[in-house]
C-alpha cells in the first residue's frame, strides 16, 4: 500500500544517540512490513508546516492512505510570534491570561489544524502524537479520522496524555507572568510529562521521543490497521 506520512521528530526517528541495527522510525517498520511509504515528517516542525508539505506533495502525488501525526498545537502560536526563525521563543510576553484562556487559544489552533487538514479534500488518518486528537473537534470534519488518539496512551496503557506537552521550551518563561493558579495547572501537566518519561520503558532513553521499539508497535497498529 502506498502510504503518505506526516508529522514531526515522532515520525522522523528516534535521536541518533539511541539507533539500533535495522529500522528505526514508523516509516522504516512500514517499509518492512512491506508498504511503500513517502515520509515528510521534519523535525521541530508545526502542525501548519507539515501541512504545506503535505499539500505540495499531492499537488504532484496520489497515496491509499495519508497519515498525519498531531504535534504540539502551541508550535503554531510560537512559530508565528517568534522574531527570526522556528527556533525561537515566544518574547518574553504574557501571552495568555489564564490556563482556561491558554486551553482557548490551543483548541482554537487545533480546529483550524483540522480545517485545513480536512479542505485538503482527502480522506486523512490522525495520530496523536505530543498532542493527543480531539476527538470532538475532528468529528465535524467529513475527511478526518482518528486511527490513534495517543501515541504515550497506546504504549502506556491506563495513561492520561496531559493536555499540554510538558517539554515545550516556552514554559521555561511562565514565571512571574500568570496568577499561582495557572501555574500549578502548567505544572501539573509538565508532572504528567515527567511521569511518562519515568515510568514507560518506551520513553526511558529519550525524554522527549518514543524509543525504536515504541515506534515499532504503533507501526504495527497501523499495519494491522490497514490489512482490515
Amino acid at each position: 500500500m502506498k502510504i503518505l506520512l506526516a508529522g514531526d521528530s515522532w515520525t522522523f526517528r528516534p535521536r541518533t544517540e539511541y539507533y539500533v541495527p535495522g529500522p528505526t522510525s514508523i516509516a522504516d517498520f512500514l517499509i518492512q512490513f512491506g508498504h511503500n511509504v513517502t515520509n515528510i515528517a521534519r523535525p521541530g516542525r508545526s502542525n501548519f508546516f507539515i501541512i504545506n508539505k503535505m499539500q505540495n506533495v499531492l499537488s504532484n502525488d496520489t497515496f491509499d492512505k495519508i497519515i498525519f501525526v498531531q504535534t504540539d498545537p502551541l508550535r503554531d502560536h510560537v512559530h508565528a510570534n517568534a522574531n527570526t526563525g522556528w527556533e525561537e521563543l515566544l518574547p518574553d510576553i504574557k501571552w495568555f491570561d489564564d490556563y482556561k484562556h491558554l486551553q482557548s487559544i490551543m483548541n482554537n489552533i487545533l480546529d483550524k489544524t483540522y480545517k485545513s487538514l480536512n479542505d485538503i479534500g482527502l480522506p486523512i488518518n490522525l495520530i496523536g502524537g505530543c498532542s493527543k486528537v480531539n476527538v470532538d473537534l475532528i468529528s465535524k470534519y467529513s475527511n478526518l479520522s482518528c486511527l490513534m488518539p495517543s501515541i504515550p496512551e497506546f504504549l502506556q496503557p491506563g495513561y492520561n496524555a496531559p493536555e499540554i506537552w510538558g517539554t515545550s521550551r516556552w514554559q521555561k518563561k511562565i514565571d512571574k507572568k500568570w496568577d499561582l493558579e495557572t501555574i500549578d495547572y502548567i505544572l501539573n501537566q509538565i508532572k504528567s510529562t515527567e511521569w511518562l518519561h519515568n515510568n514507560c520503558p518506551h520513553f526511558l532513553n529519550d525524554l522527549m521521543h518514543p524509543d525504536v521499539f515504541g515506534y515499532k508497535k504503533v507501526a504495527e497498529y497501523i499495519s494491522d490497521y490497514l490489512k482490515t
